[in-house]
């Protein structure tokens, strides 16, 4: 049996850096007086530019408090976070319903039709789904892991 050697390839050759000749310093001949060096001119005063905007007009104590102003207060935070639990409820509600408009379109829908229909995550639509059962406008048909959900008449 014969055995192989490996091919060698040859280094390539380094060949030595050309000698570059130092830099030498400049020296200048003549020398040059302050007086010859350019001043530069001063620039001329500017005046402050009018501004644009009409003045602010003083908030009375008949005219809504703006919600920056409400921040500080106990009962600002509340009225915020009443106000935006009331805008989450409503956009839920609206899910609720096109999931039922969809149940009675259709005859029934699935977790999946409704991931489908809304863009939600399986939990989420699972827990629409629960929710529209117990008010009673849906009931559920058929084995937890295949349910189909049907408008209740």
């Amino acid at each position: 049996m014969q055995q192989e050697t490996p091919a060698i390839t040859p280094e390539p050759s380094v060949e030595p850096a050309a000698s570059v000749p130092p830099v030498e310093p400049v020296v200048q001949s003549e020398s040059v007086s302050p007086a010859d060096v350019p001043t530069p001119s001063p620039l001329p005063e500017l005046a402050a530019p009018e501004p644009s905007t009409p003045p602010l007009v003083p908030v009375t104590s008949s005219s809504p408090a703006p919600a920056a102003s409400l921040a500080g207060t106990e009962s600002g935070v509340r009225g915020l976070l009443s106000r935006a639990r009331e805008r989450i409820q409503f956009r839920k509600r609206a899910k609720l319903e096109k999931i039922a408009a969809r149940a009675r379109a259709e005859g029934s829908i699935t977790n999946d039709g409704v991931q489908k229909l809304l863009r939600v995550s399986d939990a989420t639509a699972t827990r629409y789904l629960s929710e529209l059962v117990r008010a009673g406008r849906l009931k559920r048909v058929g084995a937890a892991s295949h349910a189909r959900y049907e408008p209740v008449s």
